[in-house]
């Protein structure tokens, strides 16, 4: 599992209303902290793509009750973390072949530096480091 440096600021977001709209909340709370950080236009647009399949998974893939996200600006890129409350019990991973859905992980895997998931009873957590653009 992925670790967090604590000497950067590192900015959270809870979603208690678990919903439709909780992917288009959180990529406008990350807008905002990315813009407010100083990052690039095309990192932004790379987090923003990995935190909205995030949050839309944990909306489509569980019952979770809240959804937390966080950012972090580190020098090698933007470190999100999604953590649902609830780990689906028939989740087999990203899709691959020929299906129709499920390549949203798959997706942030290429774009990530680094990806790991962790699936424990409390639900599943979610990291990715975006790198910085060139």
């Amino acid at each position: 599992m992925s670790t967090m440096a604590l000497d950067t600021l590192v900015n959270a977001l809870e979603i208690r209303a678990v919903g439709n709209s909780s992917p288009s909340r959180a990529r406008s709370w990350l807008t905002q902290v990315l813009e407010a950080a100083g990052t690039s236009q095309d990192t932004i647009d790379t987090a923003l793509l990995a935190v909205s399949e995030l949050v839309t998974n944990a909306v489509v893939h569980t019952d979770s009750a809240r959804i937390l996200v966080s950012a972090q600006v580190v020098d090698g890129g933007v470190r999100l973390v999604v953590h649902d409350d609830d780990a689906p019990a028939d989740w087999q991973g990203p899709s691959r072949g020929l299906a129709e859905r499920g390549r949203g992980l798959l997706l942030i895997q290429a774009l990530a530096a680094e990806f790991d998931i962790d699936r424990h009873t409390a639900g599943t957590t979610v990291t990715c480091l975006i790198p910085m653009a060139a």
